[in-house]
């Protein structure tokens, strides 16, 4: 499946044509939404592409699988064949799943693919390969990247990200300082914070990290489950054992929601927005013990779909966009996920064509769901994706 090592796919743009395609496609899925259609007839404005699989680093918290290994593989040119096509009708291309996407040797043909189709080149990364060099070329298209900056101390994060917090805020400082000399009004720059007990009391310091790099956007985001931590990480150097029960509980969230208040008039003072993240829900509604409840099927050989066993009402949660403009996320194997939380497959683009996965019968049944005010059992305890969470407009930007 992947390239023979060191071959680069290059774009060609000769072959896209993306303004008229892109303007056409506003129209119908501003219909399709606010009609919560069935069947389709738009395409997504939204993809994530996992560029890279695999990563060397050594993140606490990271949900990359084992058997991904550290090693990082680059996306086949056949699946890139098979997906570029649509990349007219976007909006928004993201490159990262199960890895990080700096470290893709694809990096170039993402950057001329985001320009030939003017839409906005995605990412989340951890910024630790952000050098200049490659700073500048990211530059030459539009960028929305979140950081995943998970602590406000230089110990704090040396725990959990493993690297040193100077040389990444100085890489992204290069970066957003570049882009506003640059005069680009479309680039967006968040800084992500994952809430947990390690970090709950260093959510002041984190947001003078964003002020001193030229971020003005944050999240605050819960702490995914996934079997390493739910068993216990280790970082010996650090003697540091970090468990996902002792990390994200109820004392932990209780904490965030009693400071969140002078949070935001920190952040209004520093001129920060605090953006769409899922902590605040999270917290709230205490999702904790149910996310692993909904987790756990996952990982027995019995239906992944069955809980929640009740289906939930959209109101009092909200809706989300996600099964009309898409956040679908297309896996190197070639399986396409309706979202970040739906562990559920909606088909391969190895066997049957994207257009044919948006309107085959398990994302219609997603849809009608939805249609009919209940968030389907593949969400699970998610909040919803609205508007905002993508952080850059996504229906009519080319009407």
């Amino acid at each position: 499946m992947n390239r023979v090592p060191g071959a680069v796919p290059t774009f060609d743009p000769k072959e896209h044509s993306s303004m008229t395609a892109s303007r056409d496609n506003d129209h119908l899925l501003a219909e399709d939404i606010s009609s919560r259609a069935i069947t389709v007839k738009s395409f997504p404005s939204v993809m994530y592409l996992e560029a890279t699989r695999g990563c060397p680093y050594t993140c606490i918290m990271c949900k990359v699988p084992d058997e991904h290994g550290r090693k990082s593989v680059d996306v086949s040119q056949d699946l890139l064949d098979r997906v570029s096509p649509y990349f007219q009708y976007l909006e928004i291309l993201g490159i990262h799943l199960y890895g990080e996407p700096l470290l893709s040797r694809s990096i170039d043909y993402f950057i001329e693919a985001t320009r030939t189709n003017d839409c906005f080149l995605h990412m989340n990364s951890t910024g630790f390969l952000l050098r200049p060099k490659l700073a500048d070329r990211l530059l030459a298209t539009k960028l929305h990247i979140i950081f995943s900056i998970h602590a406000g101390t230089s110990a704090t994060y040396r725990k959990i990200m493993g690297q040193d917090l100077q040389r990444v805020i100085d890489n992204i400082s290069y970066l957003t300082g570049k882009s506003a000399q640059s005069g680009s009004p479309d680039n967006e720059f968040w800084f992500s914070y994952i809430v947990v007990k390690e970090t709950v009391n260093e959510i002041d310091d984190f947001l003078l990290l964003a002020h001193r790099a030229g971020v003005s956007k944050v999240r605050f985001m819960k702490l995914d489950p996934n079997l390493k931590i739910l068993k216990g990480a280790y970082r010996d150097a650090e003697d540091f054992v970090y468990r996902y029960h002792q990390q994200f509980n109820r004392e932990v969230g209780q904490a965030f929601l009693e400071q969140l208040p002078r949070v935001r008039e920190r952040a209004q003072e520093l001129g920060i927005t605090i953006e769409t993240g899922n902590m605040e829900f999270a917290a709230a509604h205490g999702v904790s013990l149910k996310q692993m409840m909904h987790r756990a099927p996952r990982l027995l050989p019995i239906n992944p779909n069955m809980l929640p066993l009740v289906k939930r009402r959209v109101a009092p949660y909200g809706g989300c966009l996600a099964p009309w403009a898409g956040q679908i996320q297309i896996g190197q194997d070639g399986n396409v996920n309706l979202c970040c939380s739906a562990r559920y497959s909606l088909g391969n683009v190895f066997e049957k064509s994207l257009e044919e996965i948006w309107n085959d019968h398990r994302i219609r049944a997603i849809r009608g769901d939805f249609h009919n005010g209940l968030f389907p059992r593949t969400c699970g305890y998610c909040k919803g994706v609205s508007a905002d969470e993508y952080g850059v407009k996504i229906v009519g930007r080319h009407a």
